[in-house]
Formats: structure tokens, sequence, C-alpha cells
């Protein structure tokens, strides 16, 4: 129904669950999780990042991003951007692994 599509609730993050739960049944509890985020927005990653990573996600984050999860301890692989092309040793880009699932 668009009732549970809309995802109402008080709080966003709670709102925007109902809403991927309504529209493409329920969110996933294992897999992969990409981040990417600019500088301004590093700090305000981590929690989030190590919520998924505790949860059993594996992170891919590009170059930035990764070291500074790893600072924090937190375990990310890295993936080249699009526009870095494949890497010497065959490294896919991140648009390439979203296209392989």
């Amino acid at each position: 129904s668009t009732g549970e599509v809309m995802g109402i609730d008080a709080v966003f993050g709670s709102a925007y669950a109902k809403s991927q739960a309504g529209a493409y049944g329920p969110l996933p509890l294992k897999g992969r999780a990409f981040i990417s985020v600019a500088n301004r927005d590093k700090r305000a990653m981590i929690f989030p990042a190590r919520e998924l990573a505790q949860r059993g996600f594996e992170l891919l984050a590009t170059s930035g991003t990764a070291e500074v999860l790893q600072r924090h301890g937190i375990p990310a692989t890295v993936v080249r951007k699009q526009y870095e092309g494949e890497g010497p040793a065959g490294e896919k880009t991140i648009v390439q692994l979203i296209h392989e699932g």
C-alpha cells in the first residue's frame, strides 16, 4: 500500500527504513556496504560505519574514507573510484563491483 512505502515515523532513520522495507522487502542483514563521503562528513560516518561492521557487513570505501575508517579501528576494503579506472593488478572500480553485484 502507499502508506507502507511512505515510511511514516517521527525519526528519519526509522521512516527511511520503513519506506525501503515497504518498497523492496526486508532490509539486508549481511553483505557489503559501500561508503564514500566528503572530507567534511567523515567524522559523522564513524558511528554508522562501526554499526554496520559490528553487524557483519563488509565495508568497501574509497581511499580517503577507508583511511579514516581504519584509523578508527573499522575494517574497510579500499575500492577504486570510477575515474581512476582499473588498477595495475586488475583492481576493479566501484562501478564495476556494483554491476557484478
